[in-house]
């Protein structure tokens, strides 16, 4: 990831970062987020692409509607390493940077690891499928 705003930083995550810092710029910091029910996830996906025009015409072609995606909405893999990250529940913290999901040993080697993930509070994935258990229980 690379801070836009400015263009030396001493963000540890971004490309042109001059220090061994480890605080992270908002913006990267804000990139660091969590699957929350990544089953519930993976169908929200699937339901945006079939919504979009490309997505529909694959389908009524015959073609794999998504890909990129296995058929399993609970089959996960790491896309730096592709080591399979395992989903045993229907809440399931799985980290994402940006779009990447990680696996445990990926993510502890990022910079900002644990600190940027945690600090303020924990950000899950911007869809809905993340946000509706914490909308919930923000309520209670």
């Amino acid at each position: 990831m690379r801070n836009t705003k400015t263009p030396r930083s001493d963000c540890s995550m971004c490309e042109d970062s001059e220090s061994g810092s480890v605080e992270l710029c908002s913006a990267c910091r804000d990139g660091l987020r969590w699957v929350i029910r990544p089953e519930a996830h993976r169908e929200n996906r699937r339901r945006q692409n079939a919504a979009t025009p490309a997505g529909r015409d694959a389908f009524n072609a015959g073609h794999p509607l998504i890909g990129i995606l296995p058929k399993d909405n609970g089959t996960w893999s790491c896309d730096l390493c592709d080591t399979r990250i395992d989903v045993p529940a229907e809440f399931t913290l799985i980290p994402l940077v940006g779009s990447s999901a990680l696996c445990a040993q990926c993510v502890q080697r990022l910079p900002g690891w644990p600190k940027g993930w945690t600090h303020p509070r924990p950000r899950a994935c911007r869809c809905r499928a993340c946000q509706t258990p914490l909308a919930i229980a923000l309520t209670l």
